[in-house]
């Protein structure tokens, strides 16, 4: 399942889980992923990456 978030400049990024992504993945959508993780609301009891949306995150927690 794919999350589609449209970001200013109607780019559009599709994310499974912040969780998964790689290095090259993050470099290449950073600016993006940076406002996903803007006053997080959840963190992933797994790797400890956090976000403000809890369908991003494979095993979230509310914080």
């Amino acid at each position: 399942m794919y999350i589609c978030i449209f970001m200013k400049k109607h780019k559009k990024l599709k994310i499974t889980s912040l969780c998964k992504l790689g290095k090259k993945e993050i470099e290449a959508n950073l600016k993006d992923i940076m406002l996903l993780v803007v006053d997080p609301e959840y963190i992933c009891k797994k790797c400890a990456r956090v976000a403000n949306i809890e369908k991003i995150l494979c095993h979230p927690k509310n914080i």
